[in-house]
């Protein structure tokens, strides 16, 4: 492992490039579509941050997810996980592209009524917080 983080620090450039391009036009190339997601997620957990070249693949992937790449979706979770959670104060904030919403259609799209059981939780937990909200820029937020 530490010789493909020593390799994908010292070329992240090229790297991304290469990458960027095989995702554009991976539709037609559907064989690599596995590699270059690994790839990702190499470069999206080895890298000290993630950059904003990086950050331009997530909605390559979440296009290609939703047009033929459904087959993948367990290897889409790595790189996905590593975008939340060591870049989470990009995730959180950004709104253009809007990757909470891009996430959150990935998975309602890919697992319908297969996440129905996770939905009410989190929904209960919503209504519940807006009944004790006090301010109203929260309530806001919840709604």
């Amino acid at each position: 492992m530490e010789h493909r983080s020593i390799r994908i620090q010292r070329h992240p450039i090229k790297q991304f490039y290469q990458v960027h391009k095989a995702l554009a036009f991976v539709e037609s190339r559907r064989e690599v579509f596995e590699e270059v997601l690994e790839i990702v997620s190499y470069m999206t957990f080895f890298s000290p941050t993630i950059s904003m070249d990086m950050w331009s693949l997530a909605p390559l992937m979440m296009e290609a997810l939703a047009d033929f790449a459904s087959d993948y979706f367990p290897n889409i979770l790595v790189p996905l996980d590593n975008y939340v959670s060591r870049g989470t104060a990009h995730f959180l904030p950004c709104k253009e592209p809007d990757y909470q919403q891009s996430l959150w259609s990935m998975i309602s799209s890919n697992c319908k009524g297969q996440v129905d059981q996770w939905v009410e939780p989190y929904l209960r937990a919503t209504v519940e917080r807006l009944r004790r909200a006090e301010k109203s820029c929260l309530k806001c937020l919840l709604i």
